[in-house]
């Protein structure tokens, strides 16, 4: 680190649990954000401020004006734009140095099996049931942590899975046979949940990032604004889950 790096992150360096190594391990680190929207705006703002090298951008949508909000990337002159183009403005303002990939187009399986290899991390800040079994498959096949949140009316949810720990993934949890259950789009949400949750998704990931704490595998915190009530409620893996019943391989899918 240069003394301009110092300087930058040295009321989290002077953290004993962080120190030089652990910001120079920051500075090194991968993490892709899936999603844009009220979760992963906060998430994508604390990574590139705690000083996470290089982030990859996925997210197919564009800004319009029920976005704004809680959508906290965007604006009003916004409005119309693909969400990863402006998020990655935004952040090169927070941080020029930061190294971006955008993947403006909604990715495939193969291709999401592929960004997800590259990576470190993944953030799961998606706003909908397919994307988010479509995301922790391609974590457990690729053997990469993954941190998920979501966010309805007064109430969040966070959990990790860690694959190479054997940890319960999402489907465990929730069964893709079921109901896709309704988006902030037609359940409503409020804006500062969506910020709460994606700020402790962007603290789970930093955890991790630097090998912190204990992580919510295993976990889900539940959070409920009104009463201001958070417990943790544990998740069994399930023996028969068509996703992470089989041990994982350390070799990744990378391809072409």
């Amino acid at each position: 680190m240069d003394e301009t790096s110092i300087l930058r992150y040295s009321r989290q360096i002077i953290l004993p649990q962080v120190g030089f190594a652990g910001q120079e391990r920051l500075l090194g680190a991968s993490v892709m954000i899936v999603g844009l929207g009220g979760l992963g705006s906060p998430v994508a703002i604390h990574l590139a401020r705690a000083g996470v090298g290089h982030l990859v951008l996925a997210d197919g949508d564009r800004v319009t004006l029920d976005n704004l909000h809680r959508q906290t990337l965007y604006g009003e002159t916004d409005l119309g734009r693909p969400k990863t183009q402006v998020a990655g403005e935004c952040l090169k303002k927070i941080r020029q140095n930061l190294a971006l990939t955008l993947h403006e187009a909604r990715m495939d399986e193969p291709s999401l099996l592929r960004a997800v290899a590259q990576v470190d991390l993944v953030v799961d800040a998606s706003d909908n049931f397919p994307t988010r079994q479509a995301v922790n498959r391609a974590c457990v096949v690729q053997g990469i942590p993954l941190v998920w949140g979501a966010a309805s009316h007064w109430e969040g949810q966070v959990s990790v899975v860690l694959p190479q720990s054997g940890s319960p993934c999402y489907r465990c949890l929730v069964d893709c046979r079921e109901a896709p259950p309704k988006g902030c789009d037609t359940l409503g949400v409020w804006p500062v949940v969506t910020a709460l949750v994606g700020g402790i998704q962007a603290h789970e990931a930093l955890k991790l990032l630097l090998g912190l704490g204990d992580s919510l595998a295993g976990k889900v915190l539940l959070i409920e604004t009104q009463s201001m009530h958070m417990h943790q409620v544990a998740i069994h893996k399930k023996p028969d889950c068509p996703v992470c019943a089989h041990p994982v391989t350390k070799k990744r899918i990378t391809g072409p």
